[in-house]
């Protein structure tokens, strides 16, 4: 199996609530190697701009709003097949195209799907 990168965010909540240590413990154990890490506090533009795909569905305003509420750890993971590593429910779809278009996120984190704005969110932060 090749070695593959993927994104995840520890998300506001665990961060204000001092969880990112125990994450972060979590993911060197599951054998992620962290390529790069952010600690930082996205405005609502940018939230928006990263979740862009989501933009029409009616919970865009709420995510957007917690997305911006406190500090965020972005990071880059690498290890020997990591996306389907980071997110398993991908191995039992078997769906390439679903599998290479989404950014793999864990506890305190979740799925999201890449948009235009999200590479270019990507290159900003790292």
């Amino acid at each position: 199996m090749a070695i593959e990168r993927t994104f995840a965010i520890i998300k506001p909540d665990a961060v204000s609530r001092g969880q990112q240590g125990e994450i972060l413990s979590r993911i060197q154990k599951a054998g992620f190697k962290i390529v790069a890490i952010k600690s930082m506090r996205l405005t609502i533009e940018e939230a928006g701009g990263f979740y862009a795909v989501h933009r029409e569905r009616p919970f865009f305003p709420e995510l957007t709003a917690f997305m911006s509420s406190g500090k965020i750890l972005a990071m880059v993971l690498e290890a020997e097949g990591a996306i389907l590593k980071w997110h398993p429910r991908l191995r039992r779809t078997g769906n390439r195209r679903l599998r290479n278009r989404l950014l793999l996120l864990r506890p305190r984190t979740h799925l999201i799907c890449l948009s235009r704005l999200s590479f270019l969110m990507l290159e900003w932060l790292f």
